[in-house]
């Protein structure tokens, strides 16, 4: 009997022995069960983080990208503008492919010294070549006609137009700087303004030129003229009627030339 008492005590304690154990490793599985767990939590944390850096990234390389297109897009729309605008030069300057050349170079480094863009200065020379300004002063017209309306009342079409006809009527040297200068003037010693005293000069040029004028005695006329309120017409129409009835006087003599002459 005892020693059955000893064998069902020793069947029992390793039974206990057994549950310990199968207990101890149920909480080593438990642990390690956890710790697998906050390991997945970290990695799906570090996803999400490398997820949202790689976003920013591609976002960052997106506006980068966007904005060199929108750069060489820029240059490209300025390289297309610039060819554009001096279209109109190349139809009416009547120069040569090389001397074309050097004119755009011109205009480009004129469009830094002052304060005229490219297509602007362009217009001038289109219009100068349109008035029968040589080509080959199309440089110094075109500075002239710029700096002119940068210091003038007068807008560089406006200009443009009143040299180019002034030195056409005038036969007044090429180049436009002296009717500039002779404009500036008049326009600031007289009661006219500028735009008013190169109006009406252009109307009596013709008629001024035929009785000898010199350009800058046709601008002080007009000069004259334009500070007494007369229009540009009533001016050209005045200046022929005088001029008509003083080359009667000289060809026919007599009171007609005296009554002149007093």
């Amino acid at each position: 009997m005892a020693e059955r008492i000893a064998v069902d005590l020793e069947v029992n304690d390793k039974t206990a022995d057994g549950i310990r154990s199968a207990i101890s490793n149920a909480d080593h599985l438990r642990i390690s069960f956890e710790q697998a767990g906050d390991s997945m939590d970290r990695f799906e944390s570090s996803l999400a983080t490398t997820r949202h850096a790689l976003y920013d990234l591609s976002t960052a390389y997106g506006s980068v990208g966007a904005a060199t297109t929108a750069v060489l897009a820029a240059t490209v729309g300025a390289s297309a503008q610039f060819e554009s605008a001096f279209t109109g030069v190349e139809r009416t300057a009547g120069l040569s492919e090389e001397k074309l050349q050097d004119l755009h170079g011109d205009l480009q480094q004129l469009s830094r010294d002052i304060p005229e863009a490219f297509s602007g200065l362009s217009d001038i020379a289109t219009t100068g070549g349109q008035l029968g300004v040589a080509g080959s002063e199309l440089d110094s017209f075109t500075e002239s006609v710029a700096m002119f309306a940068a210091t003038t009342e007068a807008t560089a079409d406006a200009a443009a137009v009143g040299f180019g006809r002034i030195e056409q009527l005038t036969h007044a040297a090429p180049g436009s700087f002296a009717i500039g200068s002779a404009l500036y003037e008049v326009g600031n010693a007289g009661a006219a303004t500028v735009p008013e005293v190169m109006n009406v000069a252009k109307e009596i040029a013709t008629t001024a030129d035929l009785s000898g004028f010199t350009t800058d005695q046709v601008i002080g006329l007009a000069g004259a003229l334009s500070s007494l309120g007369v229009q540009p017409y009533r001016a050209r129409g005045s200046m022929q009627r005088v001029f008509a009835e003083l080359s009667d006087a000289v060809n026919n003599g007599g009171d007609s030339l005296s009554a002149f002459a007093t």
